[in-house]
Formats: C-alpha cells, structure tokens, sequence
C-alpha cells in the first residue's frame, strides 16, 4: 500500500508542472462601444475597436501591413479580397496594454460597409501562435458595429494552478518527511 501511494505521488508530482502551463489566452472586446477603420484598402488599414469584456474597457488595434488585391476569382462572389503580410496587433484593459505582437500576415474581405479581417500572430519567445479577427460595420472612419477577437497560445503560468502545484509540493515533502522520521 505504502508504495503505490508513493508511485502514485511521485506521478503526480512530475504531472502537475506542465497542467500549470495555460495552453491558450483569448481577449475579446465583448459589447461593442466604439471604433474606427483609418487607411485606404490600396495601402494599408488600422482597426480600433473597444467594448466592455467582463464589465472591463477593452480595447484591440490591429495595423495590417501593405495590402495587395487578390485577384477576382480567389475571393467569394460580392467581396474585395486583400492580402498582406507584417503588421501589428495591440490588446488594452482599462487603458494599460496587456499585449502586443507582430503579425506574420493575413486576408482582409470587404463588401459594401462590411469588413473582415483575420491574420496570425508571430510566434516568438512569449507566443506559441495564434489569430487576431475583426469582422466590422462601418460607414466612413467610424466603426457602427462589430467584434475583435485575439487567441493565442502562450506557455504562461496560470497564477492559480502555480498556487495549486505549491501547495501539493509543500504537502507531499511534510508527508514524506513525517514518513521518515517515524
């Protein structure tokens, strides 16, 4: 008995290390508030968006790079297709940024007052990977409607299974301790 408990500890103990890591973060800006779309689709374009996530002011600008019109065919049928490589992506709570990365590339679609931007994230030291996504209403520089979403995956520790892990650590040693000693 007292060896499978201690098999059973020692398994948990190398387990719960990689459970501390989250495997993905999203920030959306929730209930839309306000907006603008500034740029022209012959060069580039920059999306601000804020809106209450969680009863916090979140807001999330995305810059493309050079847009390039894709040919006709490549698009769906009523939408004006671009791509583009670079740009960057900026997540604000309350006004502090929480997180900026560069953008590897991405498409932009627009038809009419209608926009649809995705682009992925560059993966670094900080970021795994991921996806910015915009789908907007507007009429001029003003955003009338839309949502912004960025998902990535990133090996941040999650402040509470750190906690966790801790506390199981300190409790397995005083056990193993306890153990010894008798």
């Amino acid at each position: 008995m007292r060896l499978g408990r201690r098999m059973l500890l020692t398994l948990l103990a190398f387990a719960l290390p990689t459970a501390a890591l989250a495997n993905s973060i999203d920030y959306d800006t929730g209930t839309f508030q306000s907006g603008t779309i500034t740029g022209t689709f012959k060069t580039s374009i920059s999306i601000t968006e804020t809106g209450i996530n969680q009863g916090t002011l979140t807001t999330i600008t995305i810059n493309t790079g050079t847009l390039i019109k894709m040919a006709p065919s490549v698009c769906a049928p009523g939408f004006t297709c671009y791509d583009f490589n670079g740009g960057n992506v900026t997540v604000s709570l309350a006004g502090s940024t929480v997180f900026s990365d560069s953008l590897s590339g991405g498409l932009t679609m627009k038809a009419n007052s209608f926009v649809g931007l995705t682009a992925a994230l560059m993966s670094n030291s900080q970021v795994l990977g991921g996806t910015a996504v915009s789908t907007l209403d507007f009429k001029g520089q003003k955003i009338l409607s839309g949502s912004s979403d960025v998902s990535l995956a990133s090996p941040v520790p999650e402040p509470s299974t750190l906690f966790s892990l801790a506390a199981g650590m300190i409790g397995l040693a005083g056990t193993m301790r306890r153990k010894l000693w008798m």
